[in-house]
Parts: C-alpha cells; sequence; structure tokens
C-alpha cells in the first residue's frame, strides 16, 4: 500500500514541473503522500 500512495504522490508533483523529467526529491513525495501540499518550496 505504501508503494501505491508514493507512487500516485510522485505522479502528481511530476505534473508540476516544467519538462518530462522529475526534481522533487524523497523528502517531498513522502511529505506530500502524507496529506501535504504540493506547494514545495524551491
Amino acid at each position: 500500500m505504501e508503494a501505491l500512495k508514493l507512487g500516485w504522490a510522485h505522479g502528481a508533483l511530476l505534473t508540476t514541473f516544467p519538462g518530462d523529467t522529475t526534481m522533487a526529491s524523497v523528502e517531498d513525495v513522502r511529505a506530500f503522500a502524507k496529506g501535504g501540499s504540493a506547494r514545495i518550496q524551491r
């Protein structure tokens, strides 16, 4: 179940980056999966 949540969170965060690569850190993905905001401080 954890892998599913992290995969969903990463996919959602991926759409916030320009281009077709991710710049999300593991910490960003874990925080978003726990119900955090998609507004990541960059």
